[in-house]
């Protein structure tokens, strides 16, 4: 057994953690863990799937195409649609930020 709030000893001071929790054809369920990581200047990300993502601690702001800056704090989540532009403007560093993200195809 494992528990998602769990994050002692892990190092994110020079890059991001992601730890797949599940991992199948249609969907990846990911902890990540960022602390005051950013998308680098005039970079986006952008993914061939669908996901959607909480944050369960920590504060951290987000750019999506057509949508505009977004501030999330611990509880918020966003649905990002395949092949939409985003970025990461800002993670907190204390407390560390804790995400939850589950990827996955769309099936019509």
């Amino acid at each position: 057994m494992s528990n998602i709030f769990d994050i002692e000893g892990i190092d994110v001071s020079k890059e991001e953690f992601f730890l797949k929790l599940f991992d199948s054809d249609n969907i990846i369920i990911e902890k990540i863990v960022s602390q005051g990581q950013v998308t680098k200047e005039g970079e986006y990300m952008q993914q061939d799937f669908a996901e959607w993502v909480i944050l369960l601690e920590g504060e951290a702001n987000l750019d999506i195409e057509q949508r505009g800056e977004l501030f999330l704090k611990k509880g918020d989540y966003v649905y990002i649609e395949p092949k939409q532009r985003h970025r990461i403007l800002y993670t907190s560093v204390e407390p560390k930020c804790l995400w939850l993200a589950f990827h996955f195809k769309c099936i019509n």
